[in-house]
Parts: C-alpha cells; sequence; structure tokens
C-alpha cells in the first residue's frame, strides 16, 4: 500500500529541521574559512615558486598572485554560499510551510542493495500487487525505525535529508 498525505508538520520534525538548518549554517561557515585558507594556501605556494623563478619586479608579481588570489577566493566562497543559502533557504520555507507531506509505505516484501560507490542505502519495497518503490540515498541508513515493512517518510524540496517515522 503507498498511500500519500498531507498534515500539519509536528513539533518533533520542527526541531529536526530547525536543527537542521543551523547545522548547515555552521557548516556554511566552516566552507568558507576553509575555502579562504585553502586559496590563500595554494596562491602563496604559486607566488613562492615565481619568485624562485624570476627574482626581479617582485611587486608586479605579488600584485598579480594577490589580484588572482583575491579573485578567485571571493568566486569560490560566494559560489558556495550562494549553495548554501538555497538548502537552508528549503530547509526554511519547509518549516514555515508548517506542512508535512507524508508517503506511507506498507509492504510484504522488502530487499535491502548493497552500497554502490557513496550513493547510500537501497531498498526495494513491494507494494500493491506489482509495483515496487525504490528508496535509496544516504538519509536511508539502518537505524532503529528504518528499514521496515511499514513506515513513513516526509517528502520535500529537500533532497539531501528525509525524516523517517514508524
Amino acid at each position: 500500500m503507498i498511500d500519500k498525505t498531507r498534515r500539519p508538520s509536528t513539533d518533533e520534525e520542527k526541531r529536526l529541521l530547525r536543527a537542521s538548518i543551523s547545522f548547515l549554517k555552521r557548516q556554511s561557515n566552516k566552507l568558507q574559512k576553509r575555502t579562504l585558507v585553502s586559496c590563500l594556501i595554494v596562491f602563496a605556494v604559486l607566488w613562492g615558486l615565481t619568485m624562485l623563478v624570476a627574482r626581479d619586479s617582485w611587486g608586479i608579481i605579488t600584485i598579480f598572485w594577490l589580484c588572482l588570489g583575491i579573485g578567485v577566493s571571493l568566486w569560490n566562497i560566494s559560489t558556495e554560499r550562494r549553495k548554501s543559502l538555497k538548502r537552508i533557504g528549503a530547509y526554511q520555507d519547509t518549516m514555515n510551510r508548517n506542512e508535512a507531506e507524508v508517503l506511507h509505505i506498507r509492504s510484504n516484501a522488502m530487499i535491502a542493495f548493497d552500497e554502490i560507490e557513496d550513493e547510500g542505502a537501497c531498498y526495494a519495497y513491494q507494494a500493491d500487487g506489482e509495483t515496487i518503490i525504490f528508496i535509496a540515498g544516504q538519509a536511508f541508513y539502518s537505524s532503529a525505525r528504518f528499514p521496515k515493512n511499514d513506515f513513513e517518510t516526509l517528502l520535500s524540496k529537500i533532497t539531501e535529508k528525509s525524516i523517517i517515522t514508524s
């Protein structure tokens, strides 16, 4: 059986969404700092190697690598920031809607597949008659609540995470 319904979000789901938003913000800040430090290290090494090869006009070489380093660093940071803000916005939108779209799956047979590379866990559920549902991703590793033959998962625009309830 496959049943798709809408209902108000529970307090637990709201708590999990708030925690996810907080986690994403912290990760975004860490990523920006790591990106800046990485770029500084790479461009400092390139500047140093260039200075070893061309010992004259150190001022022009320094200005060149400084401008290039700052430009590439800002570009990388802004690209990652846009991605992070988009993900955070999706979580906030889901929380602000205060509505959960729930997919309830009840099956009489289930198969767990071996993980391929780093794609996450994969399961096949046989539902009504010849209907087979595949559930796959990083959010679906084994836990106390999952996998089961009868479970619910919340659907949303957020594809990175899914909340499993029994």
